[in-house]
C-alpha cells in the first residue's frame, strides 16, 4: 500500500482535505484501494452509531468455532506480514527508521 500511496500526489490529496472536497476523497480512495470509498463512506455512519472515533477503524469478524485466541492472532500477524504492516507494539521501531 505505501507504493501505491507514493503514487498519489500527496500535495494535492492534502489540499483536498483541507478544502473538504468530499467527492475528491472519495476519489483518492478509489486510487488507493478499490474498496476504500465503501470503507471511507461507511465511517461517518459507524461514528454517529458508536460515538467512538477508534471504534470506526475497528473491524470484527466472525471467526471459526474452536479456533483459539491464539490461533486467530497468529494468523493476524501472518496476514499483517505478508502486508508489510508492523505491529507497532512489538517491534523497535526507532531502529527501523
Amino acid at each position: 500500500m505505501m507504493a501505491r500511496m507514493q503514487e498519489i500526489d500527496a500535495e494535492r490529496m492534502l489540499a483536498t482535505m483541507e478544502n473538504r472536497d468530499i467527492p475528491a476523497l472519495i476519489r483518492f480512495g478509489d486510487e488507493l484501494n478499490p474498496k476504500a470509498s465503501q470503507v471511507y463512506k461507511a465511517m461517518p455512519d459507524r461514528l454517529i452509531e458508536t460515538k467512538n472515533s477508534a471504534a470506526v477503524t475497528v473491524w470484527k469478524i466472525p471467526v471459526e468455532t474452536g479456533l483459539t485466541v491464539e490461533d486467530v492472532e497468529i494468523s493476524m500477524k501472518n496476514v499483517a506480514n505478508e502486508h508489510n504492516i508492523k505491529n507497532v507494539g512489538e517491534l523497535p521501531l526507532s531502529e527501523q527508521v
